[in-house]
This record gives structure tokens, C-alpha cells and sequence, in this order.
């Protein structure tokens, strides 16, 4: 049976990071579905898409789920098609219709989920954001540049957190709590650990079992 571990919080408390993290420890056991990196991937093959949402995207907003949810579905398809045991989720949790989808397609299940929340402050993923413009100051995302895009996507997600706990709640999936204020080497750590708990079966392909202690 597969596992899957969601990753949910606001914008810079460092679910890419964990995501990186989990890769690193993982290898090929662990296949990542992060949903800004399929947007931004679909933006650059599919010139109808970039038409239609390009500048929605640039300017903090959400694409809507009707667009979100099939891509989701079909990537996720290609990983349990590749015998994947481990399935990392970075963004699909950003409102309650997403987690009542997610529950129907088998990957919210108690026995075999968990979801991690990285809780931090507005000012600490600020700081984080101030500190990677420092690192790359052109940036790669709207988010790096502008302040109102990572003000915008904030509040977006600070308007709907709390129904998504309620949705989870629900769903009784076991929660992960994880203060994200802390360096984000500690976060990443506690990711891990949240990971061993959810270790996959190890199958013929010869797939990592476990992370490396």
C-alpha cells in the first residue's frame, strides 16, 4: 500500500524545502507532487493555459480547481504507475474541495496518510522571503520580487486554513504539528522523522526503505 505524507502551511515555511529534503533521504522511493511546480511547468508547454492564467498566476492568485485537480490526478497516476511506495503532496490542501478530493482519490486515508502542518508567523516567512532575495536578487517566482504577490498569497491562504483543518479534521488523518519558526534545518529534520512513520513496503524494484538514521 502506498504512503502519503502532505505537507500544508503558508507561503516560505518551507515545504520545498522538506520536499527537497525527503528526496535527498528517499531517492527513488519518493515521488514528490508539488503543485506549483506542475503549474509552472504546464505554463511553459501549454500556450492556451499561459494565455489564460499566466497573469492570475504573476499576480498571486490561485488557478482555479478545475484546472488544479485533473493535472494532480493525472501526475499522481504516473507515480503509482511507476510502483512508487511514497508520495510526498506540497499544495494540495489549499482549500476543503481539494482535501474532499484528495479523500476520494484514496491518498487522505488514516491508514495510510498524514498530513505535517508548518506553522509560522506572516513575519517569519517574510524574513525568509527577505533572505532568498538577498541569495538570488532577480528571483525566479513573482513571489521574489513583490511584495504584494507574497502579501496576496498570504492572505489567500490564511482566509481558508481554517476550514482545510476542519476538512482534516474530518477526515481523521493523523496531523503532524511542526513549529516551522524554528531554523529550517530543524523543520526539515522533523519532516523526516514524520517520514519514518510512513515507510514504505520495500518491492522488487529495489526502493529505498525508510530514511537513513
Amino acid at each position: 500500500m502506498a504512503r502519503h505524507l502532505h505537507a500544508a502551511g503558508g507561503p516560505l515555511v518551507g515545504k520545498g524545502l522538506c520536499g527537497k529534503k525527503l528526496k535527498d533521504a528517499y531517492g527513488n522511493g519518493i515521488y514528490s507532487i508539488t503543485v506549483g511546480d506542475l503549474v509552472r511547468a504546464r505554463r511553459q508547454k501549454d500556450l492556451a493555459f499561459e494565455k489564460r492564467y499566466g497573469e492570475l498566476i504573476d499576480d498571486g492568485f490561485l488557478v482555479p480547481d478545475e484546472e488544479i485537480n485533473p493535472m494532480v490526478v493525472h501526475h499522481y497516476e504516473m507515480g503509482t504507475g511507476l510502483g512508487h511506495e511514497l508520495f510526498y503532496w506540497d499544495g494540495w490542501n489549499r482549500n476543503p474541495h481539494q482535501v474532499a478530493t484528495a479523500k476520494k482519490l484514496g491518498v487522505l486515508d488514516p491508514k495510510n496518510s498524514m498530513v505535517a502542518i508548518l506553522k509560522a508567523s506572516r513575519c517569519v516567512c517574510y524574513d525568509r522571503l527577505l533572505h532568498r532575495r538577498g541569495l538570488k536578487p532577480n528571483g525566479d517566482r513573482p513571489d521574489d520580487k513583490v511584495d504584494e504577490v507574497f502579501n496576496r498569497r498570504w492572505n489567500i491562504f490564511a482566509t481558508h486554513f481554517r476550514s482545510v483543518r476542519k476538512a482534516l479534521a474530518q477526515e481523521r488523518v493523523p496531523i503532524l504539528k511542526i513549529d516551522a519558526r524554528q531554523d529550517l534545518g530543524i523543520v526539515t529534520e522533523l519532516m523526516l522523522e514524520g517520514a519514518q512513520k510512513l515507510r514504505p513496503v520495500c518491492r522488487e524494484q529495489g526502493l529505498l526503505v525508510g530514511v537513513p538514521v
